[in-house]
């Protein structure tokens, strides 16, 4: 029974004259492409239908091979049709391709209007200004610029197919005879010497033994180089938005129900009532420290601590320059002996008003011998607590005066320490006192801890240019592993709001500022 010949828009037989292997003549179809066409269709709308089965004649080799060229037809037909683009079209030809010929290296220079793209069998589409792009185009530049050339099309497989150097040369021709692509082929590493030699193709078949192995596993598929281009021609040069979003994610056979469903479980989950969270930035400080400062004027001697050692209460920290004390103390004691001999005398001879001043002086300098002998038991400083030292350095001091009252370091506690919370300005009102705050120092291990606020001062200050109010809350120094300075992270927990709007409005707050509402 005779098959219906294909239209030449599908098949591309009218326009592109080659020579099939299997001896056919160049205008009459192989047996079942205009089913082969009609079922690609079909599941390019995946309304694919099984191609009735064709079972061979025991007797007929021909026969089998047809139908081998059919089923693999039909399996780059259906790659190509569900191709979303163009280029994945191109890139599935390629490949199919590169298997025929036994995975030697390929690559595929197309002209997509003005446009030109050069495709690698192994490394995929190649980007402007690539090497292997800029040899592939020198490779195919003489085919391209004989395009206009071709006219009513080839009438041999030698004209389609030819050698530059160690490649193989192949023109895509489209029903009308128009170039559209062009297969470079590297054979060299296939051990061609042949072809590698140049020179052009026999075009008296593909059974000729002088035609090399490479160009006779092309040879049945230039037949339908036409149709193929046809089918890649109904591809979208670009994918669509709906195809990008359905190729990225798993939407399944229904993705209006899915995304649908997946938007209704996010609008629930925004309205979720969550704890607005203000991130603030933190930093340790001392637990009521007390301050070590110099009882007089007085001379630093000695210091016998550092900043950051841990100290007991009672330890000596420093030691102050007494001789000038005692050397003052000793012409004290000196006067006060002078005055009681004045006030013997003075009683003696009755001089009463003499005797008096002489007593007042007396007792004017014991105050002050007095008052030297106590600062004479105070210049060994000893810390008042057990603690951790804090400040600078003293030991460049030595030999310094100091003055009296002037702060010489700090003991601070170090079971406790105090966490200053900045929060902005423009939080301050969703924030309470006794609110929830998340502390986390990345100094100290970077544990988070929780605890809650225990004061808000009530004016703001500048901290790297921010208006923030300074919350204090207090945290247990187990270890002694925060000390004061460190700088980390807290997060306070206003009231609960939804999900969305604590998300939304922290962003919302800072364009309102910038804007200047």
């Amino acid at each position: 029974m005779s098959k219906a010949r294909p239209p030449a828009s599908v098949t591309g037989r009218e326009s592109v004259r080659t020579i099939p292997p299997n001896g056919h003549h160049p205008r009459q179809p192989l047996a079942g492409l205009e089913q082969v066409s009609k079922w690609v269709q079909q599941a390019a709308g995946e309304q694919a239908e099984p191609l009735p089965e064709m079972r061979p004649r025991a007797s007929s080799s021909d026969a089998s091979d047809r139908l081998k060229r059919l089923d693999r037809l039909k399996s780059l037909g259906l790659e190509i049709a569900r191709a979303e683009t163009r280029r994945e079209a191109w890139k599935a030809c390629v490949n199919r391709l590169s298997e025929a010929i036994g995975g030697l290296a390929m690559q595929l220079v197309v002209l997509d209007g003005r446009r030109i793209d050069v495709l690698d069998s192994r490394w995929g589409w190649l980007a402007l200004g690539n090497e292997l792009r800029e040899c592939a185009l020198r490779d195919a530049r003489t085919r391209l610029d004989d395009s206009a050339k071709v006219g009513g099309g080839p009438t041999s497989i030698g004209e389609l197919v030819d050698r530059v150097g160690t490649h193989l040369r192949w023109r895509w021709l489209d029903s009308q005879g128009e170039l559209q692509a062009i297969v470079l082929i590297r054979v060299a590493e296939a051990g061609d010497a042949d072809v590698a030699a140049g020179g052009d193709i026999d075009d008296s078949g593909c059974d000729d033994p002088a035609m090399p192995d490479v160009a006779r596993r092309l040879s049945p598929w230039i037949p339908h180089v036409a149709w193929l281009i046809e089918l890649i021609r109904q591809r979208p040069r670009h994918r669509s938005f709906w195809g990008a979003l359905q190729s990225a994610l798993p939407l399944g056979r229904r993705p209006g129900l899915t995304i649908g469903c997946a938007a209704s479980i996010m609008l629930a989950m925004a309205l979720i009532p969550v704890p607005y969270r203000v991130s603030c930035n933190a930093t340790i400080q001392p637990y009521r420290p007390r301050v070590v400062a110099s009882p007089f004027e007085a001379t630093l001697l000695k210091t016998h601590v550092r900043p950051g050692q841990v100290v007991a209460a009672g330890d000596l920290l420093l030691q102050l320059d007494g001789r000038p004390l005692k050397m003052e103390l000793a012409e004290i004691e000196a006067k006060i002996d002078q005055r009681k001999k004045d006030y013997t005398v003075a009683l003696a001879t009755r001089k009463v008003a003499e005797a008096q001043a002489a007593s007042l002086e007396q007792k004017r300098l014991s105050l002050r011998r007095d008052l030297l002998r106590g600062r004479l038991q105070k210049l060994d400083l000893r810390s008042p607590r057990d603690g951790v030292v804090l400040g600078s350095d003293l030991d460049r001091f030595v030999g310094s005066p100091l003055t009296t009252g002037q702060s010489l370091m700090e003991i601070a506690m170090t079971r406790q320490v105090v966490v200053d919370v900045e929060i902005p300005a423009f939080e301050r009102r969703m924030i309470s006192r006794q609110a929830p705050v998340r502390i986390r120092m990345d100094a100290a291990g970077g544990r988070s801890i929780w605890t809650t606020l225990q004061s808000i001062e009530p004016s703001t200050q500048v901290r790297e240019d921010e208006n923030v109010f300074l919350a204090r809350a207090e945290i247990a120094n187990d270890g002694g592993r925060f000390r004061p300075g460190m700088k980390g992270d807290a997060t306070v927990q206003g009231p609960y709001r939804p999900w969305v709007w604590s998300s939304l409005r922290p962003a919302w707050e800072r364009a309102l500022w910038w804007v200047g509402y």
